[in-house]
């Protein structure tokens, strides 16, 4: 879908599949279309969303996130009041919920160094923002 509205705005060289690294277009010659930098969450090769990617930077070895799981799918049938698609968002929730100050939003829980900005998805996004904007 993103690759089609690309090519329609008139870039050409557009990929059908994201860059595993991260996918930078540069503008036409002779145009005023600006350069393009496309990142799928949560790594540009597995579905999902923002919050699939920071499971990525729960630092490794970490219980509570299997703990998580297990208090997720330990929810009664029918009492789970959401849907499939909504797990990831339950996950990373519950994980932050078990922290030493429960409830931080994301940026917060990064800054107190629940999540690691150092891991390697971290680091791969981050070479991409970069790239994307300051090469």
């Amino acid at each position: 879908s993103v690759a089609a509205h690309l090519l329609a705005a008139g870039y050409g060289n557009v990929p059908t599949r994201p860059e595993p690294d991260g996918t930078i277009i540069d503008s036409p010659a002779n145009s005023l279309l600006p350069r393009v930098g496309v990142w799928l969450m949560p790594d540009n090769k597995l579905p999902g969303i923002l919050e699939d990617f920071l499971t990525f930077l729960i630092p490794d070895g970490d219980d509570l996130l299997t703990h998580a799981d297990q208090a997720i799918a330990s929810i009664p049938e029918g009492q789970r009041r959401f849907s499939d698609t909504k797990v990831a968002k339950a996950r990373i929730h519950t994980w932050l919920a078990w922290q030493d100050e429960p409830g931080k939003p994301f940026g917060q829980a990064i800054s107190a160094r629940y999540l690691d900005p150092h891991m390697p998805a971290a680091n791969v996004f981050a070479s991409w923002l970069e790239r994307t904007f300051f090469s």
